[in-house]
């Protein structure tokens, strides 16, 4: 359709996008072998603007062996294949890196929304606040809660299947929600530069009412968790749910920063 619609629109960048994509979707193209495509595409042009009926050739490309087995191996049944792979090789960095993305994309969702919500779109995005968001969910919590699920997981179990899980939640979101949560605070403000004042105000402000949303939502989270996801599984489950609360931690650490600073500002 690509390739069509350049031919037809006399679009030389589309033509190049069309050799460019065609060899990655066979098997291991060099950079050589894109270019030396791309340089053809050019030389051809001309004659494929005079004669669209040559885009039929690229009916046979899109069949051929070669492009079927290289989106055979991009499809998703192969990439969570490779993912489960990873996490059976190398857990915790696996999931210290999926941590990390998914918390710094987390924190990007809510500077957006921020920046919406306060008419500031042409303000550019604090990346210190998003590396601390993504430090903390990538380089703290995930290693330490791989090995807290681990614990429940192996040494937390009774003779029905609803106590262990039951057991499991509370001591989740009795112990490690409450710490972590504390945890964040810290972090995060010291990463954004904020003196010792400013993060003990933050957490003075915010800590109780994050700790009673965080009990509004993860214990059916993680109760549904604990019972049908494998362990291996379990800490992608939370990081994908903490996509969005993630987003809202966020935004309620950078809403008590400028909390405090109205206060100052008033004060002086």
């Amino acid at each position: 359709v690509l390739f069509r619609s350049a031919v037809c629109n006399h679009s030389p960048w589309c033509l190049s996008l069309v050799f460019v994509l065609c060899p990655l979707t066979s098997r291991e193209p060099s950079v050589s072998t894109i270019i030396r495509e791309m340089n053809v595409l050019h030389r051809l042009a001309p004659i494929l603007r005079r004669n669209p009926q040559l885009c039929i050739t690229f009916r046979t490309l899109a069949s051929s062996p070669q492009r079927q087995a290289g989106m055979a191996r991009l499809s998703p049944t192969k990439l969570y294949d490779s993912y489960l792979r990873l996490l059976d090789e190398r857990p915790v960095v696996t999931k210290g890196v999926t941590a990390f993305i998914l918390t710094s994309v987390s924190d990007v969702i809510a500077q957006t929304a921020e920046k919406k919500m306060h008419g500031e779109k042409g303000t550019p995005y604090n990346w210190r606040r998003v590396i601390g968001f993504g430090t903390y969910g990538g380089v703290l919590c995930a290693p330490c809660i791989h090995y807290w699920l681990k614990f429940l997981s192996t040494r937390v179990a009774f003779q029905s299947s609803a106590q262990t899980v039951g057991a499991k939640v509370l001591l989740d979101q009795g112990l490690s929600a409450p710490f972590w949560i504390a945890i964040f605070f810290l972090w995060t403000g010291a990463m954004e530069g904020k003196s010792k004042d400013d993060i003990v105000d933050k957490m003075y402000d915010q800590y109780p009412k994050a700790v009673k949303a965080n009990w509004v939502l993860w214990p059916a989270v993680m109760g549904l968790n604990f019972a049908f996801v494998p362990f291996k599984l379990q800490l992608l489950v939370s990081n994908s749910v903490s996509l969005l609360w993630n987003c809202y931690l966020s935004a309620m650490g950078h809403a008590a920063s400028k909390h405090h600073g109205n206060k100052l500002a008033e004060h002086h």
